[in-house]
């Protein structure tokens, strides 16, 4: 069970800076001691998410989107009705997991995890895989197929099919 609420528009950032927020007819707003800025409490009911420990408490600053990922994967596999064998990383559960390699240009600076996945990385930083279990790629490497004899395949199949075609080359240059 999760309860949560809204406490208004920042007015100002925490550093001062002034926001685009507008509260009205509230006076003030996040980070302001006024109506529109009352900190609200925030409710959730998962043993599990708070290690078994009853009435723990978590003081940080918390948003409805950080619970967002975690609530769909779980509901969804329990709308499906297989949340006893997917929906969340246990053991003797089927998983698949990506393994980023955060030392990597799109990574850094490292501040945000879950907004810097969405936003900045891409498939060139993924490290290994694990799809229900068994790893699929390795240090960037697919380790169920032979890369190098898939691409030659592939590069060959699309010249046949360009030779069938009868179309001309278009190539504005030549390759070297």
């Amino acid at each position: 069970v999760v309860v949560v609420s809204d406490n208004g528009g920042p007015i100002q950032e925490p550093s001062g800076n002034p926001s685009s927020g507008n509260n009205y007819p509230l006076r003030g707003g996040k980070y302001s001691f006024y109506e529109g800025g009352i900190n609200v409490v925030g409710m959730l009911k998962w043993p599990a998410a708070l290690g078994g420990r009853a009435g723990a408490v978590y003081d940080g600053l918390l948003h409805a989107c950080d619970l967002y990922a975690t609530l769909a994967t779980l509901g969804g596999a329990k709308t499906m009705q297989m949340q006893d064998t997917i929906g969340s990383l246990e053991v003797g559960k089927r998983a698949d997991i990506v393994l980023h390699d955060t030392d990597r240009p799109e990574w850094r600076p490292l501040l945000n995890v879950a907004n810097q996945l969405v936003w900045s990385a891409d498939g060139r930083g993924v490290h290994t895989v694990f799809v229900d279990g068994s790893k699929v790629v390795e240090n960037g490497q697919m380790t169920t197929i032979d890369e190098g004899t898939f691409y030659n395949r592939c590069q060959m199949a699309g010249e046949a099919i360009t030779a069938r075609s009868g179309l001309p080359d278009k190539a504005k240059w030549p390759l070297l």
